[in-house]
């Protein structure tokens, strides 16, 4: 029994020291994941070892000369899984596109291709694939813009040479460093050479490559696995020698990194430089003027360490479910953000940031545009200008041959509509080669077009103005004759230029039409802002609302490689799909504003004379009849006969008034306010009538409507008298409360009051007006 009870206690112990060392097993790699965190706004000095891909610490004195791998080496205190899906790096992953944002273009000066491409669903750019390109050719053209991860990290081994180049990591010193010291120019170039498991190593200035001088030089058939191995019949890996300085005595390497990334770390892939800035010199153009204000790029646009950068567009808080987002907009930011529940993003002025009055700009430009369609990009001119982008022309990256005519062809600004607004955009026109089948153009990337194309199409160096030249007509019929040799292909050879696509007619004979293939691609631009005394409308309204505005009027035209002869040529109205009538009668009448004004409040000044004078009158009746003891005097009245010119300038009068309720309190009661166009147009006009007639029957009927003390009225029934004066009261309250916000009188928000006293006071005045004629009829 005892030795029974003994063996059974022993299997309890052996059985609660097996789950507690199990529950140890568990509970290890779950502490192990917490990853260390200062939480402090200054800086953690990151004085770190660094590691290899397999995780192992490297020293500097490490002869085999292993490169240090970012996910490694940041990873062991950063969440990196958590980072890899931020928005610089999930574009291959399926992820919410967003508000369609600046494409990657492939680029060939000698076929004279240019196609916005994106893993990004966004409207007018194609996918990698569907170029044409792998993921491997991807990273070939544009790794040297590329932070790594993505389609340059991925989760098994490809096939292709990314298995001997490496995986593209994220290299978090890109963006981190604060001290200027990581060379992303040196990174681009790594780039070029293939060398992207050696290139962070490189570009933060830990050490150079010595024996292979790129991974671009190993076969197809190296085999990584053999890297390490002396015997292997294969030509060696390029290999580290360490910057031994940049090592402590324990091998620990001081990182200087910052959360609040310097600006000029997001230059080199935000860049962007005017055509005229390009070609007159970079002293001749200025920063933005939140930067010159002393704030960053990261002051606006946050993130945590999901890194889901916020873009600060309109939509994005909705689209994200975060309506503390809404305040990181330029309208959030500046004016507050209406109707929300928490006070600093109600109020606005985020950072110190001023609040605008726009004094004299009436308050449906704040619905009708964008922040930057006033205070963004270049000022407009005749036509959109040229511009170079880091994404596009490869802008850090070192280049003898870069000049302002070099592809590919993007413009700015256009202004286009975004869910109603008028936003500033820059655009690139596709231009490739491709087969049309089944109304859809199925692109030819470069290589393939030259090799068909042969002698019809010479080589052009990058640089030479000959590769932004339009081709000759009969080189891109040659180039067509060529691809339609090639029978193995569906479809009909095509030529997209130009916003057309150009084809061979059975005769021979090229022809060009319209195509939506062939329609631009535009993102909307947000920076560089210019300063308030710069913005639109500083000049008055003529900068927009004139025979000549750009922002209706200016010529687009594609640029680059498409022939202008054969290109199409729309006025900015036409590339938001609006006529152009309405705008320039709209901007003619601008010229009898100043007339609108004057009539307005000249009226305004006569109406509350009479109303002034007739009231004091009236007021000394009033004392008189109190001290008088006899009966009321008999009014004095004025002739009977309401006279020919009142009646025709009451006519005019209630002709105005009808026009102003139909256009106004109609477009009001239809919900279709506020007034545009046409009907604005005519609003307006009616106004001045409005004005100076209730001006002129205030001075020929005021006399004939005075009641005397008793209550009697002059020729006209008591209804009438009285109606007659409300109509003046209301009416020059209508008057002025449609006149001051065309002035730089009233902020928004007085503006807004106005509006609404406008509003109300022209029903009151109409009320007034139909209660006047009723009278009128009653005495007939």
């Amino acid at each position: 029994m005892i030795r029974r009870l003994c063996v059974i206690g022993a299997t309890l112990a052996a059985l609660s020291s097996m789950l507690w060392h199990a529950r140890a097993a568990t509970t290890q790699p779950a502490e192990q994941s917490q990853h260390l965190h200062a939480d402090s706004r200054s800086n953690y000095v990151h004085r770190i070892s660094i590691y290899d891909e397999a995780g192992t610490v490297i020293r500097a004195a490490d002869a085999k000369g292993r490169p240090y791998s970012p996910q490694k080496t940041c990873g062991k205190c950063h969440e990196y899984d958590v980072i890899s899906r931020g928005w610089h790096f999930n574009a291959a992953a399926g992820k919410a596109p967003g508000r369609p944002g600046e494409p990657w273009i492939l680029t060939d000066p000698t076929t004279r291709t240019q196609i916005p491409v994106s893993y990004r669903s966004w409207p007018g750019a194609m996918r990698p694939g569907d170029v044409g390109l792998s993921d491997w050719e991807f990273l070939l053209n544009f790794a040297r813009h590329l932070p790594g991860g993505g389609v340059g990290e991925p989760s098994d081994t490809p096939k292709d040479r990314r298995r001997i180049v490496g995986k593209l990591e994220i290299d978090c010193l890109i963006c981190h460093t604060a001290d200027g010291s990581y060379d992303a120019s040196e990174r681009a170039r790594q780039m070029a050479l293939q060398n992207f498991r050696w290139a962070p190593t490189v570009a933060a200035g830990l050490g150079l490559i010595h024996g292979t001088p790129a991974a671009k030089l190993l076969p197809d058939d190296w085999d990584p696995k053999l890297a390490d191995d002396p015997d292997a019949d294969q030509k060696p890996a390029p290999a580290i020698k360490y910057n031994k300085a940049r090592f402590d005595p324990e091998d620990h390497v001081v990182f200087s990194v910052s959360r609040r990334i310097p600006p000029e770390r997001c230059y080199f892939c935000h860049t962007i430089m005017p055509g005229s800035v390009v070609a007159r010199g970079r002293w001749h153009g200025d920063q933005d003027v939140h930067l010159q204000a002393g704030l960053t790029c990261v002051d606006c646009h946050r993130h945590g360490m999901d890194h889901a950068i916020t873009r600060n567009y309109e939509k994005e808080a909705v689209e994200r479910g975060d309506p503390t987002l809404a305040s990181l907009t330029c309208r959030g930011c500046h004016l507050g953000v209406e109707g929300a529940a928490a006070p600093p993003v109600a109020l606005g002025g985020r950072l110190g940031a001023p609040k605008p009055a726009h004094l004299g700009l009436p308050s449906i430009h704040l619905e009708k545009l964008s922040c930057t369609a006033c205070h963004s990009g270049p000022w407009p001119g005749a036509e959109p200008e040229l511009v170079h982008t880091a994404l596009a022309h490869a802008l850090g990256a070192t280049s003898y041959t870069r000049n302002v005519n070099s592809p590919p062809g993007i413009v700015q600004p256009l202004f286009l509509r975004v869910d109603g607004r008028i936003t500033p955009h820059k655009a690139v026109w596709p231009n490739y080669w491709g087969y049309l089948a089944d109304n859809r153009v199925l692109p030819i990337l470069p290589e393939e077009v030259r090799k068909r194309a042969g002698a019809a199409l010479p080589p052009v160096r990058e640089g030479v103005a000959e590769g932004s030249a339009p081709l000759p007509q009969e080189r891109v019929a040659k180039v067509l004759s060529a691809l339609a040799a090639d029978k193995s292909r569906k479809g009909e050879p095509v030529y997209v230029s130009g916003g057309r696509i150009h084809r061979l007619t059975p005769d021979g004979v090229l022809s060009a039409a319209d195509h939506p293939a062939a329609a631009p691609y535009t993102w909307a631009l947000a920076h560089d802002v210019r300063p308030a005394s710069q913005s639109l409308g500083a000049r008055g309204c003529s900068d927009c609302h004139d025979t000549d505005a750009p922002v209706y009027f200016a010529t687009v035209t594609p640029p680059g490689p498409a022939d202008p002869a054969r290109s199409v040529k729309k006025a900015m109205h036409e590339m938001r799909g609006e006529g152009g009538t309405i705008p320039r009668l709209f901007a003619m009448s601008f010229i009898f504003r100043p007339m609108l004004k004057v009539i307005s409040f000249g009226a305004a000044a006569i109406v509350l004379a009479v109303l002034a004078l007739y009231g004091l009158r009236g007021m000394g009746e009033l004392m008189a009849a109190s001290r008088r003891t006899g009966p009321a005097a008999t009014l004095e009245t004025a002739p009977r006969d309401f006279g020919r010119l009142n009646a025709a300038i009451y006519a005019l009068l209630i002709a105005c008034s009808a026009v102003l309720a139909l256009t106004g309190l109609g477009t009001m009661f239809a919900l279709a306010s506020p007034m545009t166009g046409l009907v604005l147009m005519l609003h307006c006009t009616a106004a001045g009538g409005m004005a100076g007639m209730l001006a002129l029957l205030a001075l020929g009927l005021a006399d004939r409507s005075r009641p005397n003390a008793a209550g009697q009225s002059g020729n006209l029934p008591a209804l009438s008298c009285w109606a007659f004066w409300a109509m003046l009261v209301t009416g020059i309250v209508v008057v002025l409360s449609a006149v001051l916000p065309m002035t730089p009188i009233p902020t928004q928000e007085q503006q807004h009051l106005l509006y609404e006293t406008h509003r109300f006071t022209s029903i009151a005045f109409v009320a007034a007006m139909v209660l006047h004629i009723l009278g009128l009829i009653r005495r007939r």
